[in-house]
């Protein structure tokens, strides 16, 4: 019998490490958005800047993680940011104020830049070699299985009991993989004696594909540049969730079966991502999911109407891989080598930070307006203008070799 590769079990140590503090931490964590209006009594303002001091703190994060993750180690790196996150949960459980939930933001941001996107980038290339695209959708997939479980779970707690209650429930899973985590991941192959997965065949088809001609540094500029209109629908559209559905007249069970639609196919899309992009590359996969992005937006500003209000839930989901996925594999494919953590990095601290100077914004419209479907207009037209920027990107001549 073919024995499993320990770089898979490293994939599963990362995918709890995603679960944890981008899945219970961000993704899911806008369940709590409209119970921090009726039970601390914040305003759609002050609730929408939650998520931007999460954002302004990922960016912090992104900043230093290159120093952290030199000195720590990644293995260290993933329990300190779990440990924070923790920590943050607690603070946010046992307060009642808009300033300590947003000092709680801040530490959750921070374990987010450290611990999540950029550390797996780093990680999974040492372990695989081959059928990397496919690990790094496996790990990012358990932010989406995050809002599978916890908004159907969290609700009736919530409803029955308090908000704290539901607060200290994540604050205990957190908690417990700070311990797990790093008892599985190791920093290199090395250090058990062996080598990262590489499969010959496959190998050989990706090296093949990855440098089929690098792409000038115009075309990297406006990946870049895509990436900071994509912000909006990735970063804002994901945290206001909740509230867009419950202004259009979702019951909290309503609005948890929604998020838990959107975590399942979400879960769904960045498996298929990563496996698609194995086999179809992923200026193919990239745009295809480009375009869920903007028919998922388009039917969530329907969504008084169920049906469109879910199937665009559903095909949001399903596109929104390009927000993490997505990222290093166009870094891959536009940049060279040499560049791809530098390029990697920068799309990611552009999405975060066009997204934390948008997230207020929306709020403030949804003050003014009544509603959150203005915001959730302009984010789909400005996804759309990104996906032309990426397809330029791609059309551009590549670099002489």
């Amino acid at each position: 019998m073919h024995k499993l590769h320990y770089a898979w079990a490293v994939c599963a140590a990362c995918a709890l490490l995603i679960f944890c503090i981008w899945g219970i931490c961000a993704t899911s964590f806008s369940i709590f958005n409209p119970y921090f209006v009726r039970v601390a009594h914040l305003s759609n303002a002050q609730v929408s800047l939650i998520p931007s001091i999460r954002m302004i703190f990922v960016c912090v994060g992104l900043a230093f993680c290159r120093g952290i993750h030199t000195k720590l180690g990644l293995r260290a790196s993933a329990s300190v940011a779990l440990w924070i996150c923790a920590a943050a949960l607690l603070v946010y459980a046992f307060s009642s104020s808009a300033l300590l939930y947003y000092l709680a933001s801040a530490m959750v941001g921070f374990g987010y830049g450290i611990g999540t996107s950029m550390l797996i980038s780093l990680l999974l290339p040492r372990w695989f070699h081959s059928h990397m695209a496919l690990a790094m959708g496996i790990c990012s997939s358990t932010s989406g299985v995050s809002s599978v479980i916890f908004p159907p779970l969290l609700v009736p707690v919530m409803d029955r009991y308090s908000l704290r209650t539901g607060l200290l429930i994540c604050a205990g899973v957190v908690a417990l993989s700070a311990v797990a985590v790093p008892a599985v991941i190791r920093n290199h192959p090395r250090d058990l004696g062996l080598t990262a997965l590489e499969d010959p065949e496959e190998t050989k088809k990706e090296r093949t594909r990855k440098m089929q001609g690098i792409r000038p540094k115009s075309a990297v500029y406006l990946a870049i540049a895509a990436y900071a209109l994509f912000s909006g629908i990735a970063t804002s559209g994901c945290s206001q969730l909740p509230m867009l559905y419950e202004g259009t007249g979702y019951t909290s069970t309503a609005i948890a079966r929604v998020m838990m639609l959107n975590g399942a196919c979400l879960t769904v899309g960045k498996i298929l991502y990563g496996k698609l992009e194995d086999r179809f590359g992923n200026r193919v996969v990239g745009l295809g999911a480009f375009a869920l992005e903007i028919a998922g937006g388009v039917l969530m500003c329907l969504s008084r109407n169920h049906f469109a209000g879910y199937a665009g839930a559903a095909l949001y989901a399903l596109g929104l891989p390009l927000s993490t996925v997505g990222i290093p594999l166009f870094a891959e494919d536009l940049s060279s080598p040499e560049e791809y953590e530098k390029t990697a990095k920068t799309m990611n601290l552009i999405m975060f930070i066009c997204g934390l100077l948008i997230a207020p914004l929306s709020g403030i419209l949804a003050d003014v307006t009544g509603s959150y479907v203005p915001s959730y207009a302009a984010f789909t037209a400005m996804t759309a203008l990104a996906a032309v920027m990426i397809a330029a990107a791609y059309f551009m001549k590549p670099a002489a070799q």
